[in-house]
């Protein structure tokens, strides 16, 4: 799994920022405005319960199947640090996803801007505060799980209603008076969907025609 690395570096090196999507992640609405800008690596949350992709005082896993990496120094050293991470199996990992959580849950390597512990000088952010000009380390922010939705949680705490006609709405289970919404991006990872491509079809989420190019 060193191969994607390598390339997202290839990409990194043009000087440009990079979105990366798997291929079975269905785009609802432009998933870029969910994005803060503040961190070098804002990505989905990978956890299967609500309740843990939710608090603030976890440190939730990562979803390599949504993510946007910024072009500067820190994420090409990040790169570098998977990429030889993946050829070693350090730690054990097998794959990219948990390379980067290998790295991002490490506090000498990176620092989560939207998650927080206790300390004796009060709530920080995990990882600790930016140490200067000079800190090197990767700052990573979490997109809330419902905005770049999972298959896992989708599966296990989201109603969806398919209404013929009038598009798809979802609710949280047990919400029966909540407000209706979706995600701006769903990822059918995790869950037992079958055919991923019927249910971006049935859904309307599927943009590729017949020839091969893009509705989009």
């Amino acid at each position: 799994m060193a191969e994607r690395p390598k390339f997202w570096r290839l990409v990194m090196q043009t000087g440009r920022n990079m979105l990366f999507l798997d291929a079975d992640v269905a785009v609802i609405s432009n998933p870029l405005q969910e994005l803060i800008g503040d961190a070098d690596l804002e990505a989905q949350i990978d956890e299967k319960e609500l309740w843990r992709a939710r608090d603030m005082n976890l440190s939730p896993q990562l979803c390599a199947g949504a993510f946007l990496l910024k072009s500067n120094e820190r994420t090409l050293r990040f790169l570098d640090q998977l990429e030889n991470d993946l050829k070693t199996q350090r730690g054990g990992i097998i794959d990219d996803q948990e390379g980067m959580n290998l790295i991002i849950h490490d506090s000498t390597m990176a620092r989560i801007l939207n998650r927080f512990e206790n300390t004796e000088s009060g709530i920080t952010p995990i990882g600790g505060f930016k140490k200067g000009v000079t800190d090197e380390r990767l700052s990573v922010r979490f997109v809330p799980v419902e905005r770049y939705l999972n298959g896992h949680v989708w599966g296990r705490e989201v109603d969806t209603d398919y209404r013929r006609g009038k598009g798809v709405f979802m609710r949280w289970k047990g919400d029966l008076l909540g407000e209706e919404w979706l995600p701006a991006l769903l990822h059918l990872n995790g869950h037992g969907f079958g055919d991923k491509e019927h249910w971006m079809k049935h859904c309307s989420w599927w943009y590729i025609r017949e020839d091969g190019t893009c509705k989009l």
